[in-house]
C-alpha cells in the first residue's frame, strides 16, 4: 500500500522528554505561586504551548526568544484592543 502523508520525525529520549516534561511543571507551578500571591491571574492557555516548545525543541525557530515574546506580546495587545472595543 502507498503512503500518501509521512514526516520525518526525529528520535524522542525519555530522559530529554522528562527533563523537558519537569521544566514545564516547575515553570506553570511557578506562575500558578505568583498568582496567587499578587491575587491576579497569570497563567493564560498560550504559556502552556510556550512551555512545550521552549523545554522540548529549544532550537526550533518558533521556540526563539524574540518569536516567543513577540507572539506573546501580541496576543496581549490583540486582547487589550478587543476587551476596549467590546
Amino acid at each position: 500500500m502507498k503512503q500518501v502523508a509521512a514526516r520525518h520525525q526525529s528520535p524522542q529520549f525519555l530522559r530529554l522528554s522528562l527533563i523537558a516534561g519537569a521544566g514545564g511543571l516547575l515553570a506553570i507551578a511557578m506562575l500558578g505561586i505568583l498568582s496567587r500571591y499578587a491575587h491576579s491571574p497569570f497563567i493564560m492557555a498560550p504559556f502552556g504551548a510556550s512551555h512545550v516548545l521552549l523545554f522540548s525543541a529549544p532550537a526550533n525557530p518558533l521556540s526563539q526568544p524574540a518569536n516567543v515574546i513577540g507572539g506573546h506580546l501580541t496576543a496581549t495587545f490583540v486582547g487589550l484592543i478587543t476587551r476596549l472595543v467590546y
